[in-house]
């Protein structure tokens, strides 16, 4: 399955949470935080996963709502452990369509060392 479309399926439970988010791509970025999250925290121990909520810069971000999206991607996604790392929506004469970058678990963690 495509990530665009995993990562669509991901927020799509979550989509009255963003109301007040005016635009998509910071929707998006949000919930590609949490997916990354998500996949951390499969390989970390339990205690450490509220420090690494606690390494996202943002202070205005919504901590509630990161460990919720969190939690679900570890619970309902955690078969698909690649990491997003860009993504892009491309103008068509319909919707806009989402592309994302992915890379793989072992990849992206290695490059998180260097």
């Amino acid at each position: 399955m495509k990530y665009s479309t995993l990562l669509e399926q991901f927020i799509m439970p979550f989509a009255n949470d963003f109301s007040d988010t005016p635009y998509y791509e910071d929707m998006f970025e949000f919930a590609i935080t949490a997916w990354n999250l998500g996949n951390m925290m499969v390989l970390m121990p339990l205690k450490d996963s509220e420090e690494a909520i606690k390494t996202v810069h943002d202070m205005s971000i919504n901590r509630e709502l990161m460990k919720k999206l969190i939690d679900y991607k570890a619970s309902h996604f955690k078969e698909y452990t690649n990491f997003i790392v860009d993504f892009e929506f491309k103008e068509t004469n319909a919707d806009p369509v989402l592309t994302v970058v992915t890379q793989e678990q072992e990849t992206f963690l290695d490059m998180m060392r260097i």
